[in-house]
């Protein structure tokens, strides 16, 4: 098991032409026989975050990221911004859960959304930016 996950990390952080950042997704089932060596508190871990799964809507949640999105969408409708806007910033907050995008550091994100050809790409990385703001504290942490 162990050799297998090395196997599978090293091929997801290989440096490839093109390729900015790697994700590996380790889902760890508690109360299974699954082995628990790979989980948050390890040394030398990469940026984590825990999501809960529910089967019945079949769906992922996070309190710490929906409280942060409740915050920018807040802030949208407080700010006279139109059901359009607000719609496709729910839309990009809702694809950034399941990808964690917001825990890249800032100048990848600024990177992203500067470069990125289409208005959905762009308001997608701009908001994972804005994210990023909110949960990002030391030494990557936005400068006014």
């Amino acid at each position: 098991m162990e050799r297998q996950h090395v196997q599978r990390l090293g091929r997801i952080v290989r440096a490839a032409p093109g390729k900015r950042a790697a994700r590996l997704y380790y889902l760890y089932v508690r109360d299974s026989a699954e082995d628990a060596a790979y989980l948050p508190g390890q040394p030398g871990e990469a940026a984590s975050f825990p999501l809960r799964y529910t089967l019945l809507d079949d769906s992922f949640s996070d309190g710490l990221y929906e409280y942060a999105a409740g915050e920018l969408l807040r802030a949208s409708q407080a700010r006279g911004n139109p059901e359009a806007r607000r719609a496709e910033l729910r839309r990009c907050l809702a694809e950034g859960l399941p990808r964690g995008d917001y825990l890249l550091p800032d100048a990848v994100l600024a990177e992203a959304a500067r470069k990125c050809p289409d208005r959905h790409g762009k308001n997608y990385w701009m908001t994972m930016h804005r994210l990023h703001r909110e949960f990002s504290s030391g030494d990557d942490a936005v400068e006014a």
